[in-house]
């Protein structure tokens, strides 16, 4: 396509582009300048790259480069170059092979495919290309690939130097196993064996209606706005109602390595203001230092001074991450603050002395930094349940206890000593506590250490001792012959199911009758009885066995004396109605009726004076009674025998037939 055209007089070298057969133009020209190189050009040879031209005058040869040819502009069907170099804008409306070096200082367009093989000596046959040190560069523009669509390549969106891929990939790889091509690789993605960013953090961009917002600090959700940030806010959180339940979202990112679009891409947030939040990697965080100095690995938390700074974590709640920088307190008296690197790391922080993990031993401590146990609590827990693991899969030397061991502990419960108390770290205007005290309790309840109550073996002891008593309730069941399980708790009368009826039926079979305040037995056999005392001394209530009226016979003076009437303390007639005495099997009908004439079996006149305690209403005509505990007059008292009967009743008087028989 070009014309390679010598100068005689000249000594020049033309090239003449001749595409166009009506319009041939000069593309370019070697013109020496000196007959000393080139004097009358004779003849010329083009091979390859090169073109050798012989001088008629100067008799010799010149060797001319013309593989970098510069031209203004160029449009050509076919260029072959060891050099190709275009300063301006670059056009291709098919492959471009480039076996050098391919330099566009401005847009290039390529049509079709464009493939680097590296140096001149590079060669292109049979579909093999060599590839030595491939290299594409553009000194500025961008470079397009996959579409040729202007608004493209000339929006404002797309800064210069860019490398624009559409509905392709970007696929780098280490030259080894060809990884680009392995799998089927999806549009629109970039694969690499690894990356390298300058950058400190991988954020993620968010809405916000607040374009105060800098980097460095602190936000979280805005609560009036979904998928919105906001500036961390103490004063909006605790207003809320929600103390420490708003979590922060993150820092916003001063110089993100990678920067995912998030919701900047979104066509809904498009329009909004965009701030970038860290999701990992170091970022700059603005902190004070109103809980002390900042050590190298404190967690930092939200400040509660100053929104959208963080400070030292002290307190159980959400920190943001660890600090990389110290930054030591300036002041006790006011609060300073300052900006850090900040290794992002959100988590749920849990102060020492609120929840201690020991290290070497594994326990755990709430309240305490001390833990005993493998779960060491200082203070009360609440719970639906505690399970205490039962399975015998679990346990090993399993043995039961004997019924001595039962009856032992049923006496450890019995000895056990109850007591009310504070901790020590309890204020005194504390409720007091009721408990064991370990030193003074059974070892088979403490705990390993011996410091504390085992309260599942507690719950076990108690529960022998249960058994235990279960079993002399089934005892005394059989003694009694009743059953618990019958009787009527609520009720206290003497008939029914009641307790107090089944014991009064129980003691009526063995012959003893209670009622309204009397008891009645058929036989009573006594080694002593006593009847009052010497501070309320009384009498003994009897009955005539002919009419049925009372009479109290009551020591005086050494003798016995009876009279008419009931004795002190016994309850009124009306309501006392002595049981009906069990008598004998009757043996025949001469049984005597209350009109029946019965010999007295003791007669013992009354003396007159002093009055008998007696309460009745009755008047027998041997002195008046009035009233209860009545003495008679005030006169003094004359000490009267008693009259003692002529005839005396035998020394053993036995009733049988309602008839005295000596």
């Amino acid at each position: 396509s070009y014309a390679y055209v010598t100068g005689f007089a000249s000594g020049n070298l033309a090239i003449i582009d001749i595409s166009s057969s009506t319009a041939p133009t000069t593309v370019g020209n070697w013109d020496p300048n000196d007959t000393n190189v080139m004097n009358a050009a004779a003849s010329i040879a083009i091979s390859g790259s090169y073109a050798y031209v012989t001088g008629h005058n100067s008799h010799n040869l010149a060797i001319i480069d013309i593989g970098a040819l510069e031209v203004s502009n160029v449009s050509a069907g076919n260029i072959k170059s060891d050099n190709l170099e275009v300063q301006q804008k670059a056009q291709f409306d098919q492959d471009v092979l480039v076996h050098g070096g391919l330099n566009v200082g401005h847009d290039a367009l390529i049509g079709g495919a464009l493939s680097i093989t590296g140096s001149a000596s590079s060669t292109y046959s049979g579909g093999t290309r060599a590839n030595v040190n491939p290299s594409l560069w553009i000194q500025s523009g961008k470079m397009i690939i996959g579409t040729s669509t202007m608004a493209i390549a000339t929006s404002t969106n797309i800064p210069p130097n860019s490398l624009l891929v559409t509905n392709g990939i970007v696929c780098v790889d280490n030259g080894t196993g060809n990884n680009c091509s392995r799998v089927a690789r999806t549009r629109g993605y970039v694969y690499a064996e690894g990356s390298s960013l300058a950058g400190l953090d991988l954020a993620e961009t968010y809405p916000t209606k607040d374009d105060t917002l800098a980097p460095g600090e602190i936000v979280m959700l805005d609560q009036d706005n979904e998928v919105f940030v906001t500036r961390y806010s103490t004063s909006t959180v605790i207003a809320s109602g929600t103390k420490q339940s708003i979590a922060p979202l993150g820092i916003i990112s001063t110089q993100p390595g990678v920067l995912l679009g998030g919701f900047k891409t979104a066509l809904e947030y498009i329009d909004e203001i965009h701030v970038s939040i860290a999701l990992t990697g170091r970022v700059p965080v603005n902190v004070t230092d109103e809980n002390g100095d900042i050590k190298v690995g404190d967690r930092i938390a939200v400040s509660t001074h100053m929104d959208g700074y963080g400070a030292k974590a002290v307190q159980t709640g959400y920190t943001v991450g660890v600090a990389l920088e110290a930054f030591t307190q300036v002041s006790t008296s006011s609060v300073a603050t300052s900006s850090i690197l900040v290794f992002t790391d959100p988590q749920y922080f849990f102060a020492d002395t609120q929840v201690y993990v020991d290290h070497e031993t594994g326990y755990v401590g709430i309240g305490t930094t001390t833990p005993q146990y493998d779960l060491h609590v200082d203070g009360e827990i609440a719970a639906q349940a505690f399970i205490n693991v039962s399975t015998r899969d679990a346990k090993k030397d399993i043995t039961y206890l004997s019924p001595e061991d039962k009856i032992d502990a049923l006496t450890s419960i019995r000895n056990l000593q109850v007591a009310t108390y504070h901790y020590t770290n309890e204020d005194e205007a504390s409720p007091l506590r009721m408990g064991l005290i370990a030193e003074e309790s059974p070892e088979s309840i403490l705990s390993v250490d011996g410091k504390g109550v085992d309260l599942y073996k507690l719950s076990a002891l108690t529960l022998i001792g249960v058994q235990e008593l279960s079993q002399k309730v089934t005892a005394l069941e059989r003694a009694l012959g009743i059953s618990l399980s019958d009787l009527d708790p609520t009720s206290s009368a003497p008939e029914g199911n009641s307790l107090l009826a089944v014991v009064l039926s129980g003691l009526k079979g063995l012959g003893v009758s209670i009622s309204n305040q009397f008891v009645h037995i058929k036989k009573l056999v006594a080694d002593e009885i006593r009847i009052g005392t010497d501070t309320m001394p009384t009498g003994i209530q009897l009955y005539d066995d002919v009419d049925g009226e009372p009479y109290c016979v009551v020591v005086y003076n050494g003798k016995f004396v009876h009279k008419a009437g009931l004795c002190k303390a016994a309850p009124p007639l009306e309501t006392a109605v002595p049981p009906e005495p069990v008598l004998p099997a009757q043996t025949g009908s001469n049984r005597a009726g209350p009109s029946s004439e019965q010999p007295d079996p003791v007669q013992q006149p009354i003396p007159s004076e002093p009055d008998i305690p007696v309460e009745s209403e009755h008047t027998t005509g041997e002195g008046t009674i009035i009233g209860e505990g009545v003495q008679g007059t005030e006169s003094p008292q004359t000490e009267t025998p008693p009259v003692e009967n002529t005839e005396q009743p035998s020394e053993e008087v036995v009733v049988e037939n309602n008839e005295p028989q000596a």
